[in-house]
């Protein structure tokens, strides 16, 4: 269903703390498996807060109905997937496991919740790594490690060029491993945040819209297919976003434009 629009604010600049401001009727929250309640229920008590958060960084309402499952990390994978979201069942899975930090659960919480709201407003499932992942960072902001509460995320990708650890976001067969896929969902969520400060909103949710795929539930009710994480062997790097109809220049020419922002 469309998310509900509330006025989004161009640069929205999100308090310290976030007060909840709605219920949680639509939200559910699960451990199938019984092997991890004390983080299911860790993962009730912070939902209000992210939601309140996601929602005043946003200015987009999240529809219920959305079911949250708690579940086990592949223990021992340098790629292992942390967080994943359905949008066409309205599903969110988190996966934790023994190094999982009570903070690390409101991470992966926000990036998650924020790939369903994304849908929600797109009006079906944003398949381009750099608005997908870069929406999720950028939405989730103070959740994020590398997030600075000044400069949002910009310092952090400035650092990278001058570590020369900067990797190019049309970069393919990019080398999968979590410190990697971290610094370039970093990277676009520092991207995404220049191009609404530079463009606005409309521009973006237009690309956002042009970008969408349909969602298709062939879900039986009720049912979770990711209760066991997926196994990534690469970071994702899939492109089909019409930047240049948009923008009118291409992805290359944007990064461009905003690494020289960056000096």
């Amino acid at each position: 269903a469309p998310a509900t629009l509330a006025t989004p604010a161009t640069s929205p600049t999100p308090t310290v703390t976030a007060t909840p401001r709605r219920d949680l009727a639509g939200f559910e929250v699960l451990d199938p498996t019984g092997r991890h309640a004390g983080r299911a229920d860790r993962v009730r008590a912070i939902l209000p807060e992210v939601l309140a958060y996601l929602e005043e960084r946003t200015g987009y309402t999240l529809e219920p109905l959305v079911t949250i499952v708690v579940a086990s990390i592949r223990e021992g994978d340098a790629c292992a997937v942390r967080g994943l979201a359905l949008p066409s069942a309205s599903q969110v899975y988190l996966y934790v496991g023994r190094k999982t930090t009570p903070s690390f659960l409101g991470t992966a919480l926000s990036h998650e919740l924020a790939h369903i709201l994304q849908a929600q407003v797109a009006g079906g499932s944003v398949t381009s790594s750099t608005l997908a992942e870069g929406f999720a960072v950028y939405a989730q902001g103070r959740y994020w490690p590398q997030y600075d509460s000044d400069t949002g995320f910009q310092k952090a990708v400035r650092r990278y060029r001058e570590q020369d650890t900067y990797i190019p976001l049309t970069t393919r067969e990019i080398p999968c491993d979590t410190d990697t896929r971290d610094r370039i969902y970093t990277e676009r969520a520092a991207f995404l945040e220049w191009l609404l400060a530079t463009y606005g909103e409309e521009k973006f949710w237009e690309l956002n819209r042009l970008a969408a795929q349909p969602l298709e539930n062939d879900l039986q009710n009720g049912e979770l297919p990711y209760v066991t994480p997926p196994t990534l062997r690469t970071n994702p790097s899939y492109e089909n976003a019409p930047w240049e109809e948009v923008y009118g220049r291409g992805l290359p020419a944007l990064e461009r434009a905003w690494l020289r922002s960056l000096q």
